[in-house]
């Protein structure tokens, strides 16, 4: 009934929505972008009684969320034991942030690599430059010439390991 075109929504009932679409990605966490369109209809509204218009690109998406929803298959547990990282066909990267750059190490591959963060940046960001530089070892991962079956990223950062964990 939400999918409804023309039809208006207080803002607390799209609130309502996007909660529990929300709780859906604790199980489908490759799901995430498709409340894009949601969010911004409610951004900035601070009104709970306040209508909001439900549109074609919100319909689009809430329907392309319930497909993927019906479809998937959810996550995959494995034990921790499935996992050796020292088989050959696991790759280990170690990877950091600082005030002053981002590194990367890959031991066994020989290789590392450095990059001097930009001088005009917003204070308080390590946060994204620890992400980044995961994403870094996860992107050079990509254009290995032989990817393997598994990557370890080592990161000293609770907070990067956490999202990486979550998502």
């Amino acid at each position: 009934m939400f999918t409804v075109k023309g039809h208006r929504w207080t803002l607390r009932d799209f609130q309502c929505m996007a909660g529990w679409c929300e709780w859906s990605f604790n199980v489908f966490p490759l799901l995430k972008p498709g409340l894009s369109v949601l969010y911004n209809k409610i951004r900035g509204k601070t009104n709970p009684f306040g209508s909001i218009h439900v549109n074609n690109a919100l319909i689009r998406e809430l329907h392309w969320l319930v497909d993927h929803i019906e479809r998937a298959n959810g996550l995959h547990f494995f034990k921790s034991i499935d996992f050796d990282p020292s088989s050959e066909d696991v790759v280990v990267a170690y990877t950091d942030a600082s005030s002053e750059g981002l590194g990367l190490w890959f031991p066994a591959e020989n290789f590392a690599a450095q990059c001097p963060l930009p001088w005009v940046r917003p204070c308080d960001t390590i946060f994204f430059f620890e992400a980044l530089a995961v994403c870094s070892a996860i992107h050079v991962l990509g254009n290995m010439p032989k990817p393997p079956h598994a990557m370890l990223i080592y990161t000293d950062n609770a907070n990067t390991m956490a999202m990486f964990d979550s998502l």
